[in-house]
């Protein structure tokens, strides 16, 4: 499921062509990290892939991954992808920390 939700959203997306400044996660995401975390305290750290499911829209699929930097995929977290994604164009655009 998650391959599809991926690859559904690899061709409706546009490709941004800048710099990536950072990446805007929501408030379900940081649950779902919490969530896989309590599961595996032996993870090094998370990855959110982007998805496109038919009815909801953009989600967000959130991994663990192993100290090798490999994805643990025995738990694949879906959330809502509003107001996530890359900045640019999910950012602050005023925030002083990108601006100079």
């Amino acid at each position: 499921d998650a391959r599809a939700l991926c690859t559904n959203y690899f061709n409706n997306t546009a490709p941004i062509n800048e710099v990536v400044k950072g990446y805007s996660f929501n408030r379900e995401q940081i649950s779902a990290i919490n969530y896989l975390m309590s599961e595996n305290p032996d993870l090094s750290g998370f990855r959110v892939y982007m998805g496109y499911d038919e009815t909801e829209g953009n989600v967000g699929l959130l991994v663990g991954v192993n100290g090798s930097g490999q994805d643990v995929t025995t738990t694949i977290y879906k959330a809502p992808g509003a107001g996530t994604g890359p900045c640019p164009t999910i950012c602050d655009g005023g925030s002083a920390i990108i601006n100079n």
